[in-house]
């Protein structure tokens, strides 16, 4: 019989001949040794993946489950073939592990690695008495693998993921072997599997793909899970001061731009929340999937020159930081206030309480008692990673007030006396930090758009939503209001089977959409789409214009005289102009700037004056329109901190000089999507900010103005492009309020030259009254003006028409001139620039009127 360490050294030898930086699955099955209880084992096996295996580098996730026969399975996914054969050595060098080894029959245990064919998604949680289906084949002789693997993706998405009970799939090569693969299912139940093997054998849109694989290779095995996961997230506290001096307000501002810029883009990153307390006592808390995600943003931190000046200003000598895994998966589908309070309490359990009957018992602390409190908001709970005795319970709650009744509610509440009781007191401390930032100010709330609805875009008009859908062809129709969802455009018939694009034409009440072939992002299939207008009261299509070859219309915008542009996302990045009073189809803007067959033209979007602004190559740009209509030369937009990336798919403008955008991560597995904001300080430079980082696949975006909200749709792409599971039904809308950008601490042009006329005129009266007491005028005609000056007598201010409208002449012209120069070199003029231009104008035309008759009188 083979022995614990000869084994270990097999391994060994077997899975160090190659090193990968790609995922790995790792694959060991075998039967327990004669005699021993099943329970023991999996209670040891539940141990071994909380105290040992998730603790090695590389480690992501681990699942176990046993069949019918009673044969085991241990399946391990690692960030590499790297990190498998570490954790093999230091399993090996383990002492502690020995027993578990000695249940397992040596010699019915077998081990196989497979690299993981795309991206590995394990955003998902499997409960006991789940499947796993691991299918493992040779492919036949000749077969591209290539091909065999691109095939499989589309297997995935088009076949097993709709399935009912399906969970999630991936897929694997065998590091010993390039034709051997893996196929691991994970379904709700047994009969779930059984029924999507019947449906595979019926199917024959499915028969090319199992032509591919060698059926005497071909082996299934299906495995019911004993222990659910092992929760990994982690919340990091952190707690401090800030030096002598530090302004707060200038501290919490630059706190909140290390959150959008650099904190939520870190890898694992789950969510943020930020308060101080009474005295002063920061308190910054962040949630991540892991603590080797926790780890690595510490990494990053310390090695960034950015964050620097954010650092600084903490007093370091009263700096704490705290790890605590997450009792149970967080739910993090919450959102604070500022003012808003955070409780966090830390304490040991006392010396003999078992761990796991206190973990249960405040679990049940949280169902029963907490949760029913007044101003609950959340909960959650956590074991420090350096301390299992020691404990963090986290409630989030309305208001201070809220906290405080809840202590008294515990402190009376005869039921709770147990849980307490496990509790060492002298290690008890509670802290309340009321919150200061409310962080990225997104709803995670479902607005719901339907069942499969795949979005690519969604406009808005009089509280209609509309939505097309990219992988039919059909418009949804939702209101706002009353959450009714309805379809206005049937799916799509023909070629161009997609719907892509979405603008609505106000001034003649149509619906615009961009409608392509069902393209797949090769360049040389790229086929003419065409921009299609429908009658938004009847939904009839009432003109229609196709784009030059190969053009795939992405996003449309409109200007001021009613001409239409289409982002061109097809192999040509060029920007395509319908004149609809013409009907005439022509390339605007095509710059020699834009890297062709480099992703096209993203988001596009008039800036309600002159320009366009359209991202393109991950950067964004800024088109003139000439007075004439055609396109000025392309400029790069760029933005405060250096990062330029702008990878905009929906985008809106939204005046006042701000624009949100929405970056898709259709082919980034998990939702990464984007919602971003972007502030213009000139038509080429600006500062943007992440809003929220947890979008399914972001796409289009719009605004309602009836109810001040911004909404981002997640196409959940990833799902249909092999990259995700299933999507999740049904396809929701977030939400985020929108305040307009305030700039009140500097006047507009408008203003100042309001006040500033302002302090003129009222310099001339106070001159007239106060120095001279009258006023006497010569005028060209020799008549003299001679009158006691009284400010509050019309008759008493000096005035010549004929000289009034040469001064009126003079200062329209010259008010012309400045909104030019404005327009030309600022790309904007704002609403208050027009009032106090206009109430400026004549002020200024009279008092130039004054100084003509001064003058003439002095001649």
């Amino acid at each position: 019989m083979m022995n614990f360490n000869s084994l270990l050294f097999t391994l060994l030898m077997l899975f160090t001949v190659s090193i990968s930086a790609q995922q790995v699955i790792e694959v060991t099955r075998f039967n327990l040794n004669t005699g021993v209880d099943t329970n023991v084992f999996e209670d040891r096996d539940a141990e071994i993946e909380a105290d040992f295996a998730s603790q090695q580098p590389g480690f992501l996730k681990r699942e176990t489950g046993v069949d019918q026969d009673g044969r085991y399975v241990v399946m391990v996914f690692w960030e590499s073939l790297a990190d498998a054969d570490a954790s093999i050595a230091a399993f090996g060098a383990d002492p502690t592990v020995g027993d578990y080894f000695g249940m397992i029959d040596t010699n019915t245990f077998t081990a196989e690695r497979f690299e993981a064919l795309e991206p590995l998604d394990l955003n998902f949680e499997l409960d006991i008495d789940n499947v796993i289906e691991i299918t493992t084949f040779d492919i036949n002789d000749g077969v591209d693998a290539q091909t065999f693997e691109d095939r499989d993706a589309e297997i995935d998405a088009d076949f097993a993921s709709q399935q009912p009970g399906y969970i999630k799939r991936m897929s694997g090569v065998n590091v010993e072997s390039a034709g051997n693969y893996a196929v691991i299912v994970f379904w709700e139940a047994l009969a779930d599997a059984d029924a999507s093997i019947a449906a595979f054998q019926v199917d024959p849109t499915v028969g090319d793909y199992f032509a591919m694989i060698d059926v005497n290779t071909f082996a299934a095995n299906r495995y019911t899970v004993f222990n659910e996961n092992i929760s990994q997230q982690v919340i990091e506290v952190t707690r401090f001061n800030l030096n002598t001096g530090v302004d707060t307000n200038v501290f919490e501002d630059r706190d909140a731009e290390i959150e959008a810029d650099f904190a939520s883009q870190q890898p694992g990153f789950l969510k943020r929340e930020t308060g101080v307390d009474q005295d002063g006592r920061y308190v910054v808390m962040v949630f991540w999937e892991s603590l080797a995600d926790a780890d690595a943003s510490i990494a990053a931190f310390g090695a960034d020159p950015t964050v620097g000046d954010y650092f600084g200003m903490i007093d370091t000598n009263t700096f704490t930081a705290e790890r605590f895994e997450a009792l149970e998966p967080l739910d993090l589908n919450f959102e604070l206030d500022i003012d808003n309070v955070i409780e966090i309490t830390t304490f040991d359990i006392n010396d003999g309480v078992d761990a796991q009957t206190f973990e249960d018992r405040d679990a049940e602390i949280d169902a029963d008692f907490a949760s029913q409190q007044p101003g609950y908001i959340k909960r959650m709970s956590g074991v420090n990673v350096e301390s299992a005795g020691n404990y963090a319970v986290i409630v989030f709650w309305e208001a201070l007030a809220d906290a405080d009744a809840s202590i008294a509610a515990f402190q009376v509440d005869p039921t709770v006396g147990d849980y307490f009781a496990m509790i060492d007191v002298n290690t008890f401390a509670a802290n309340r930090y009321t919150v200061f930032n409310n962080g990225i100010s997104s709803s995670t709330d479902c607005v719901p758009i339907g069942e499969n609805a795949f979005p690519e875009d969604i406009v808005i008009n009089n509280g209609q939503l509309y939505s097309s859908n990219f992988f039919n062809g059909a418009i949804t129709q939702v209101d706002l209001t009353t959450g009714t969802i309805s379809e206005f455009l049937s799916p799509a018939t023909g070629a161009l089977s997609t719907a892509w694009g979405l603008e609505i034409d106000v001034a003649n009440n149509l619906l615009l959409s961009v409608a392509n072939i069902a393209w797949d992002f090769n360049p040389a299939n790229a086929a003419a789409g065409a921009l299609n207008a429908y009658d938004l009261s009847t939904g009839t299509l009432v003109n229609s214009w196709t784009f030059p070859a190969q053009t795939i219309g992405h996003e449309i915008t409109i200007d001021n005289n009613g001409n239409y542009y289409v982002g061109d996302f097809g192999p040509d990045a060029r920007v395509i102009k319908i004149d609809p009073s013409t009907n005439t189809v022509s390339v605007w803007a095509d710059d020699v700037q834009w890297p062709d067959a480099n992703g096209g033209i993203g988001g596009i979007v008039f800036n309600g004056t002159n320009g366009i602004y359209l991202a393109q190559s991950d950067l964004f740009w800024y088109v003139p329109i000439n007075p004439d209509g055609t396109a000025g030369v392309a400029q790069q937009v760029t933005f405060t901190g250096g990062n330029n990336t702008v990878a905009a798919d929906g985008i809106v403008w939204m005046g006042n000089n701000t624009i949100y955008y929405c970056v898709n991560d259709a082919f980034t597995p998990g939702p990464n999507g984007t919602f971003n904001q972007i502030v213009l300080d000139s038509p080429t430079t600006g500062t943007q900010t992440v809003l929220a980082s947890d979008i399914a696949d972001a796409s289009g975006a719009a605004f309602d103005p009836a109810t001040n909200t911004l909404y981002a749709a997640a196409s959940q792409f990833g799902a249909a492009f092999g990259v995700d599971g299933a999507p999740n039904n049904p396809f929701c809308l977030r939400t985020f309020e929108y305040t307009p950008i305030q700039n009140d601490n500097v006047p507009t042009v408008g203003e100042w030259g309001l006040i500033i006329l302002c302090l003129l005129l009222l310099n001339t009266v106070l001159i007239s009254a106060v120095v001279n007491g009258q006023t006497s005028l010569l005028f060209s005609n020799g008549q003299t003006y001679n009158k006691q000056f009284r400010w509050n007598d019309i008759n008493a201010y000096p005035f010549n028409k004929e000289v009034f409208v040469q001064a009126v002449t003079f200062t329209v012209l010259l008010v012309t001139l400045i909104a030019l120069y404005a327009l030309t070199f600022y790309g904007f003029f704002t609403l208050v620039d027009i009032i106090g231009i206009t109430i400026a104008s004549p002020l200024f035309a009279y008092l130039m009127h004054l100084m003509i008759l001064s003058n003439q009188k002095a001649a």
